[in-house]
């Protein structure tokens, strides 16, 4: 591996199939190179990860596999697809490092040479995460700066054993330049961690919006209007809202995900566009009616793009609730206390004030990055 006098490693979910991993991903690096640095992301993908992230319908026992290819067979092209488009996405937007890694001991055995060592953002400090590793604490770097940029902890629901605790003070508190992406965090790091913990903006706020547009296809993907719906993992109080939503308003729903038997069953009105990759999901986003969920992310670009959403029970995430106060978006967060009065507002909205309290967070998280990597 070449590497320059500034030379930055980056740790994170990169090669997660999952659309806000590897967009903010994309976005910190690209952040990073544009601050004048040589930069690779890591290439460590876990073999557990490979095998989750593989197409639905080849994920399992020999039993699990042929139901899904039964169940899910008008969808296997699609699926086909979206894989190919996440790996080609990962190969087209990220400098990687040459080589994969599997384990942290593989890692430990490359004698990485990097002057800087980035983590974050998204879940990496999340324990439940099945992406989660040792590794994203950096425990293999004995020379070079260590910076934390908006790992997350995840949600306030998302308990951290006892047990991981001495583990994770002892690695963190060996970082050179500390910072996380929600209230929630701090509030857990709190605990056990004796330091100021400044909270910077995820990555993908930090890129402006013109480079995600160029990214999007001029043609929408979905004809007509729609309502794009997308959850990370299927939710039943979500796709519920979501439906009395869209009944509501009189939009066909389009989700992008393969969430099971509930799909193609209970909910098989919704439309199921399943090739979909990072920049689907943002043209899927940008050209929707209304864009609803309870994916950070996905009020992260609706935000971004000036898409109107509907955050369901968005309050009650630490993450997006964080995001939607720092924006002054409350309002776009929709529960059943509030439905009718959400709905009345669905279209009425205007981001300018968003947009100008998100510049001067852009610019502390900046100066925050600036200052870590020593150009300020």
């Amino acid at each position: 591996m070449e590497t320059s006098k500034r030379s930055v490693g980056i740790l994170t979910f990169h090669a997660s199939h999952n659309y806000g991993s590897m967009l903010q991903a994309h976005a910190l690096q690209y952040v990073v190179v544009k601050l004048g640095y040589t930069c690779e992301i890591i290439n460590f993908r876990k073999k557990e990860q490979l095998k989750m992230y593989a197409p639905i319908h080849k994920r399992g026992s020999l039993l699990q596999r042929l139901v899904r290819t039964v169940t899910l067979f008008p969808y296997l092209k699609g699926c086909n697809e979206k894989y190919r488009l996440f790996e080609e996405f990962m190969q087209q937007y990220m400098n990687l490092s040459p080589d994969i890694y599997h384990t942290l001991e593989d890692v430990e055995k490359a004698g990485l040479q990097y002057d800087y060592y980035i983590t974050g953002s998204d879940q990496i400090w999340n324990p439940i995460c099945w992406d989660f590793d040792w590794v994203y604490f950096l425990p293999f770097v004995e020379k070079g700066k260590k910076i934390a940029y908006a790992p997350s902890m995840g949600g306030m629901k998302d308990a951290i054993e006892a047990d991981y605790i001495p583990k994770m003070k002892r690695y963190i508190e060996s970082y050179d330049a500390l910072s996380v992406r929600e209230l929630g965090t701090v509030q857990k790091m709190s605990t056990f961690i004796d330091r100021d913990l400044k909270m910077v903006l995820d990555p993908t706020l930090l890129v402006d919006v013109e480079h995600w547009n160029e990214m999007i296809d001029p043609q929408p993907l979905v004809a007509g209007e729609y309502l794009f719906l997308y959850a990370p993992v299927f939710n039943l109080p979500t796709f519920e809202m979501v439906r009395r939503i869209a009944d509501r308003l009189k939009l066909k729903v389009v989700i992008s995900q393969l969430y099971g038997r509930e799909i193609t069953y209970k909910y098989r009105d919704f439309m199921i566009y399943a090739a979909v990759g990072p920049k689907e999901f943002l043209n899927l986003c940008k050209n929707a009616r209304l864009v609803c969920g309870n994916s950070f992310h996905l009020i992260v670009f609706s935000i971004l793009l000036k898409v109107p959403f509907l955050a369901v029970n968005g309050l009650s995430d630490n993450r997006i609730s964080d995001l939607l106060h720092k924006t002054g978006l409350e309002g776009r967060a929709i529960s059943n206390k509030n439905f009718d009065e959400a709905i009345g507002n669905a279209f009425s909205l205007t981001f300018e004030e968003a947009q100008q309290r998100l510049d001067e967070e852009r610019k502390s998280s900046i100066n925050y990055l600036m200052k870590s990597l020593n150009l300020i």
